[in-house]
């Protein structure tokens, strides 16, 4: 059990891996959206450089005092551990400054401890829209995913409904 876990943590930003020599570490989006290793102490040994592009969760909430801003919450993508690596998606806003403007494309990346540092690499890149949420199951991921603006434009002229989400099954099996 780590003893001081960072202000922030919670049950959706936060999973516990081993590593190559079975010690146990603990990853976690900080609210700046990059991805922290801990070791089993709490300590952080590791911070990814980029950010992982925003939480399309977010939450503003009202002050009671005009002055002062209201507070943001968010709840972070999920993550999943499977064979002591953990899946992880990263956004492509479609603009840096608008961040809730929308997502261009998404990408899928597993990352695994090895001692004090993390060796990862990309499953799945350039996904188009936004990546909403996704599952692994045996060797397949079902990830589920909207266009940009959550909106598909030829149906409106085809008289169906225009907001749709893809869901797509990917094989894991040969990765």
């Amino acid at each position: 059990v780590v003893k001081d876990l960072p202000r922030g943590i919670n049950l959706y930003n936060f999973i516990k891996v081993k590593g190559a020599d079975s010690k146990e570490f603990y990853f976690y989006i900080d609210k700046d959206n990059h991805l922290v290793l801990l070791d089993s102490e709490g300590i952080p040994v590791w911070r990814s450089v980029e950010d992982f592009g925003g939480f399309p969760k977010e939450f503003k909430l009202e002050s009671t005092i005009s002055v002062v801003e209201g507070k943001k919450w968010h709840i972070a993508d999920r993550m999943i551990v499977r064979n002591n690596e953990i899946f992880v998606i990263k956004r492509e806003p479609l603009a840096e400054k608008a961040r809730r403007v929308g997502y261009k494309s998404s990408q899928i990346i597993i990352f695994r401890p090895v001692e004090s540092a993390v060796e990862n690499y990309i499953l799945f890149d350039n996904l188009p829209g936004q990546l909403t949420d996704y599952y692994v199951f045996g060797d397949k991921i079902a990830i589920l995913s909207r266009p940009m603006f959550g909106l598909k434009a030829s149906n409106i002229l085809k008289g169906k409904d225009p907001f749709v989400t893809y869901l797509f099954v990917y094989s894991l099996r040969g990765r």
